[in-house]
């Protein structure tokens, strides 16, 4: 995640304080100081590749979650049902 998005050339925009592009080496490469208009144009690599996040959001940690629980209905389940038929 967050590793990874400084491996590239990153700009941006704020409504309060310093606004402008750092390169992958952590260099500034245009700034816009506080309370200063301003625009800048500058070249960014091409997009990366799809993440899996990005292409599976948090669908497998909400199925982990479905299993732990069905899991855990299962075996209270199977608990009840064991006492159910040992007391008949």
């Amino acid at each position: 995640g967050s590793a990874l998005i400084w491996l590239i050339m990153q700009s941006r925009s704020a409504a309060r304080g310093w606004s402008g592009t750092v390169d992958a080496a952590g260099r500034a490469v245009v700034t816009i100081a506080p309370d200063t208009e301003g625009a800048f144009d500058v070249s960014l690599p091409a997009a990366l590749d799809r993440t899996p996040y990005m292409i599976w959001g948090d669908a497998p940690v909400w199925m982990l979650v479905v299993l732990v629980l069905a899991g855990v209905g299962a075996q209270r389940w199977r608990a009840r049902r064991g006492r159910f038929i040992a007391h008949s």
